[in-house]
């Protein structure tokens, strides 16, 4: 029975292993080979030695996109935490609606990075310059995405107005697990307010801040869909992030409070404040909704004008767009591609975790294996771009199936991570008694591991589900010249033809939100569950 146990766990890992090593190690080794080479991404190539990394350290362009980058993910981890923790205490206290509010405020998070950076760069075109204008401030009359010095800022309120969302509900994750006593104790000793939070609160959510601070950094640097959205690079290549630089030029060509009447009147102030913050959510929304059932006669610069409602809800830009999307075939690419990437990562990731999980602790070999998978994490998908780009079209498969096959490799870290760390509430005795009834290690997995792990299954669907359905780059990389689309895909080619039609467009925009938002109605709660169970893992 051992040695059975034995040889179950080596067939889960080492086809998995290697379907990783294919698709992320190989790719990786490929791109560090391709630098010392003249490689361009098609044809024959020389090796050029050192040369590629004389011309990158002496190319302006070059450091400056490094420069922006940098500067972009400090000053976004920055302001996304500080605003997170804040967002966090206010939705953790005790005030009334606090489900409706965590719902709300999580909202940006499932949206397309795509959609929603064509959404505010018209906002930074028209409505802010008017806005400025109508109260006098010179500064914004024109578009701050228009001035090499300002539009990085544009860049970064999209990235952090995107990012809040997940990294408050990791931090109320972090506040929920504070016991209760430890504030009661710390009231005793005159603790309240900022000291509480700074010498009781802060110090219990240390892990979490450091998730939080690890997956910021780590998400602004490879920054891509919101420059696709807003800059395209510009203006004089001011806000060319690293990704954006090589898909340019190698792809194209609250603490617990007491209840007093002081704490009533402050949770009050926050239900307020909480309130206030949910325009900054909404306003889009409802700008999207508003322009999108426009006729163009009806637009103007003015901000009533921008802001009023049709004179007529017609659907007649809904119709359009939908033809000129193609919008049915590419709703079918997405749901496709989100619905078997799920399938297949609940099943491939849960059976590594539950292999590396019950392993890694007493075999070295486990454990290497778990962090070499993990490990890749870490690895920008801008590195893996163009060999990824040229393996799947030497194997066949730059279609939707290679898209697949890619995304069940690129979450694999990131689950196995949460199914293995899931394993440690289940305990050893429920497989021991299923032995002892004869039960393989196969139907131990399946009648009995893998049920237990519901909860997890929901984690990893959701928050796999939501970043396969809001992807740009990996489609577009990969199945560039096969004439499909999946929904975000289909936003980008609509963009470069009918961008200036913004009646059109923000009804094509509608239209690819639609599914997401009714997914996230529907599913809300399961959503959220979801969300902070993976971070508390």
């Amino acid at each position: 029975m051992k040695n059975d146990r034995k040889r179950t766990f080596l067939l889960i890992t080492i086809p998995i292993l290697a379907l990783f090593v294919c698709f992320n190690t190989i790719p990786l080794i490929r791109g560090v080979v391709y630098s010392f080479t003249n490689f361009r991404g098609f044809g024959k190539f020389d090796w050029v030695g050192l040369r590629n990394y004389i011309d990158l350290f002496s190319d302006a362009r070059v450091g400056k996109s490094y420069l922006f980058t940098i500067k972009l993910a400090v000053v976004a981890t920055i302001v996304v935490n500080v605003i997170s923790i804040i967002l966090a205490l206010g939705l953790n206290s005790r005030i009334r609606a606090k489900g409706f509010f965590r719902g709300a405020y999580f909202l940006p998070n499932i949206l397309g990075s795509l959609i929603v950076g064509y959404i505010f760069n018209y906002f930074f075109t028209y409505i802010l310059p008017a806005l400025a204008d109508m109260v006098g401030i010179e500064a914004l009359r024109s578009s701050i995405l228009s001035s090499p010095s300002k539009a990085w800022i544009g860049v970064m309120i999209v990235c952090a107005w995107q990012a809040v969302a997940m990294n408050t509900i990791i931090y109320i994750s972090g506040l929920q697990t504070v016991p209760e006593d430890v504030y009661e104790a710390g009231g005793l000793d005159g603790a309240t307010g900022w000291k509480q939070f700074r010498h009781l609160t802060f110090p219990l959510i240390i892990p979490f801040f450091s998730i939080n601070m690890v997956l910021c950094v780590k998400n602004f640097l490879m920054v891509f869909d919101q420059i696709m959205a807003l800059t395209k690079g510009g203006p004089a290549q001011s806000t060319e992030s690293i990704s954006y630089l090589i898909y340019n030029n190698g792809m194209s060509g609250g603490a617990v409070m007491k209840h007093t009447s002081t704490v009533g009147k402050t949770n009050r102030l926050v239900l307020v404040l909480l309130i206030l913050g949910l325009s900054t959510i909404a306003f889009p929304l409802y700008l999207t909704i508003v322009i999108a059932f426009k006729q163009p006669s009806e637009m103007t610069n003015s901000i009533s004008g921008i802001l009023s409602l049709p004179k007529t809800w017609s659907l007649d830009n809904f119709r359009e767009a939908m033809e000129v999307t193609n919008f049915w075939r590419s709703l079918g690419n997405s749901l496709l591609i989100s619905v078997l990437t799920v399938g297949l990562s609940i099943l491939v990731h849960s059976l590594m975790g539950y292999a590396l999980g019950r392993n890694k602790a007493h075999s070295k070999f486990y454990n290497f294996v778990y962090l070499f998978i993990v490990s890749g994490m870490f690895v920008p998908f801008a590195i893996l771009m163009m060999p990824l780009a040229k393996q799947t079209a030497e194997l066949h498969l730059a279609n939707w199936a290679g898209v697949i096959i890619l995304y069940v490799v690129f979450y694999m870290p990131m689950n196995i991570m949460l199914y293995s760390g899931y394993l440690v509430n289940i305990p050893m005795a429920l497989e021991e008694a299923a032995k002892v009834d004869g039960a393989s290690t196969w139907t131990t997995y399946w009648k009995v591991i893998f049920p237990v792990m519901t909860p997890m299954h929901a984690t990893v669907a959701v928050i796999t589900a939501l970043a396969v359905w809001n992807d740009v780059m990996t489609p577009l990389i990969i199945m560039a010249g096969s004439g499909e689309n999946t929904l975000p895909l289909a936003q980008l080619n609509f963009q470069s033809q009918f961008g200036t039609n913004y009646n059109l467009a923000f009804a094509s925009y509608l239209l690819s939100l639609i599914p997401i938002l009714i997914f996230y109605l529907v599913c809300q709660k399961q959503i959220l569950n979801g969300v902070t169970n993976g971070a508390v893992k």
